[in-house]
């Protein structure tokens, strides 16, 4: 539609509501003529001619009407937001960014060098990188892991095994008043021991519907039998094991800022002979140590008499195995744990008098070829025992025990008490425990 010349702009009032009466009368919209544009383009303005239809009161005034100062929207102002959804349904066409491409770096000379032969070489120098591009970072498939924490509180959670270990030794040992004897009338001994569990009703391996490790109730014990010997296949993996971790502690590694303590390793044959005791032998025993032994022994208790290669008395001992807690393993073919804690008194008589051992008719006299590795606090012995008088009827047993050095874990354990932090007594049962599955854990499958 042409628009219409004329000499001054044009108002136009809309009314969009008109005031009820009852004489009003409603007529519809006439046609009307294309609004009109003044030749003064900045003055101009676009409205949509609408009259108002008559009535008998007058129309109510258009906002310009009552305040000129508004300002009208020109035609080349672009139409708000509110108005273009309103009128024109279809999405807006925002325009998409541009790329503005980032300037190249300048070309850098090129240099000639001459040769040996007087003809220049050019030498191309490499340009130098641009810093307005960000070279993309290369691609991991795995995220390092920067900042750890063993857990939520910051702290790792103790093993629930080594601290029951750790309460059955603090109070049967490192409390025990026997921890205060004299050492020349004798000292607890702890041990741990492999081995295998037998039912004693049905003489068949002990059965748990478990798949770890557990310590037995010690109401367990009337009902289970321990049997610490192994087979010949089990005793040469031990002994491997035993050999390549004492090769290993004693490796140079130029990786490690701390070395590792070595193992020492001897290799010694010795014979055990056992003695009955007396009553009065006893008599000769400290008062707390007496009672111990008579609590604890079905029978009169044993003197035993080791001797060296050469015939030599290296030590009289009687021994009495005050309690016992048993761990049952399912795995590495049921080779289980016992841990036994034991008073070791010293007998300072003469033997010449004394009456020896027999079994069934036989001296129960043990041939002892043992291999011996100490580390820190422990000793493990890996034994092969073999009984001299009847070698061809009794066939070789194997054993393997771990010994904890029990005056330092007296030591320890009495720290609880004085200053914890200081102490080191959890960390001694613990490596001796660890010591006790890893040596467990070498000996047939995994199960």
């Amino acid at each position: 539609m042409a628009p219409l010349a004329s000499s001054s702009p044009t108002t136009v009032v809309a009314s969009t509501k008109l005031p009820s009466t009852n004489n009003a009368v409603t007529h519809p919209l006439p046609s009307k003529p294309a609004p009109v544009i003044s030749n003064n383009s900045a003055a101009a303005s676009i409205q949509p001619h609408v009259s108002a239809p008559e009535s008998s009161t007058n129309p109510s005034p258009s906002p310009a009407t009552l305040n000129p100062n508004i300002r009208k929207r020109k035609r080349n102002d672009p139409v708000p937001i509110w108005a273009q959804k309103r009128a024109n349904p279809r999405p807006i066409n925002r325009q998409a960014p541009v790329n503005i491409p980032l300037p190249l770096p300048p070309q850098q000379p090129i240099q000639h060098t001459k040769t040996p032969n007087g003809q220049q070489k050019p030498q191309v120098t490499e340009p130098k990188p641009n810093p307005f591009i960000k070279k993309p970072e290369p691609k991991t498939a795995v995220k390092k892991i920067e900042l750890w924490e063993p857990s939520i509180t910051g702290i790792k959670p103790y093993d629930q095994l080594t601290r029951q270990v750790c309460d059955f030794l603090c109070e049967h040992v490192a409390w025990n008043d026997l921890a205060t004897l004299d050492p020349n009338v004798g000292q607890l001994e702890v041990e741990a021991k492999l081995g295998k569990l037998f039912d004693k009703q049905t003489q068949q391996l002990f059965e748990m519907d478990i798949g770890n490790e557990a310590i037995l109730h010690p109401e367990q014990n009337r009902y289970i039998r321990f049997e610490s010997s192994m087979s010949l296949e089990q005793h040469k993996q031990l002994n491997f094991s035993l050999n390549r971790a004492h090769d290993e502690s004693r490796r140079r590694d130029p990786t490690r800022e701390v070395p590792r303590i070595p193992l020492v390793y001897r290799h010694t044959r010795e014979t055990d002979s056992f003695f009955e005791s007396t009553p009065a032998m006893i008599a000769t025993l400290p008062p707390q140590v007496q009672q111990v032994i008579y609590a604890h022994s079905r029978q009169q208790p044993r003197i035993r008499v080791t001797r060296g290669e050469k015939g030599e008395v290296l030590a009289k001992i009687i021994k009495v195995r005050l309690m016992d807690r048993h761990i049952w393993n399912p795995h590495s073919d049921h080779i289980s744990y016992r841990i036994s804690i034991s008073l070791e008194v010293k007998y300072h008589g003469d033997i010449a008098g004394l009456v020896e051992v027999r079994e069934n008719g036989l001296l129960n006299t043990r041939y002892k070829d043992r291999m011996t590795y100490n580390h820190q606090n422990y000793q493990i012995d890996l034994t092969q025992v073999t009984k001299t008088d009847h070698p061809s009827t009794t066939p070789r047993t194997h054993e393997l025990e771990i010994e904890v050095d029990v005056l330092e874990l007296v030591k320890q354990g009495r720290l609880l008490k004085t200053n914890p932090n200081e102490s080191k007594f959890e960390r001694m049962v613990e490596g001796f425990v660890d010591n006790m599955r890893i040596l467990g854990r070498s000996v047939g499958s995994q199960g």
